[in-house]
């Protein structure tokens, strides 16, 4: 990629004041979520079969999940 204004150089990226930053929040996302998702609000009794990470990323895919009514309790941590 060529240099130019819109993609300085990372040593000329300026720093956000902390007051003016709002907090990364990560949220799950792909089709296999947002469907499982959708067919909750639906009301409907959406499950998933799948194995997952036992580390805070895998955590909190279930337990994002899970908040939006998924049955997650066939999926296996390691």
């Amino acid at each position: 990629m060529l240099p130019d204004s819109r993609n300085p150089p990372a040593h000329q990226l300026l720093a956000v004041e902390e007051e003016n930053a709002t907090p990364l929040q990560a949220q799950g996302d792909g089709n296999v979520g947002n469907a499982l998702t959708a067919a909750a609000r639906l009301g409907l009794s959406p499950r998933i079969f799948s194995k997952v990470g036992k580390d805070a990323a895998g955590i909190r895919i279930l337990e994002e999940l899970e908040g939006d009514g998924v049955d997650v309790s066939h999926v296996v941590c390691r």
